[in-house]
């Protein structure tokens, strides 16, 4: 097979400009994924769900985000349940999440979540 030919770049043709210019947008690009809100989280493990005796109760969880997060999502959890946003008000959205759940408290050890915080 014989060797490619290799010509020189055209007369007028700024490479150190157009590398420039592609380094920009690779930049631009990267920015835009990396300052995206999902992105932009916290996660938080081994997170204990409440409990009011054997009855599920609303538990807080400190997010330490620093504000008021878009959202989250269950990341883990330690058995079959479901935990939703709560629908009482939180007075602390931008300390903490108030989460409801439908965890059975059994055994020596509390049902737990792990959380995408965002």
């Amino acid at each position: 097979m014989p060797r490619p030919t290799l010509s020189r770049p055209r007369a007028g043709l700024d490479w150190q400009r157009a590398l420039g210019a592609l380094f920009d947008v690779m930049v631009e690009g990267f920015r835009q994924v990396f300052t995206h809100e999902v992105v932009d989280g916290v996660l938080l493990e081994d997170v204990k769900l409440s409990f009011n005796g054997s009855a599920p109760l609303d538990t807080a969880v400190e997010h330490s985000l620093g504000r008021e997060p878009k959202g989250w999502q269950l990341a883990g959890k330690s058995d079959s349940f479901d935990v939703w946003t709560s629908s009482a008000p939180n007075k602390l959205p931008r300390t903490h999440l108030l989460l409801s759940h439908n965890a059975n408290q059994s055994g020596s050890r509390p049902p737990t979540v792990t959380l995408w915080v965002f």
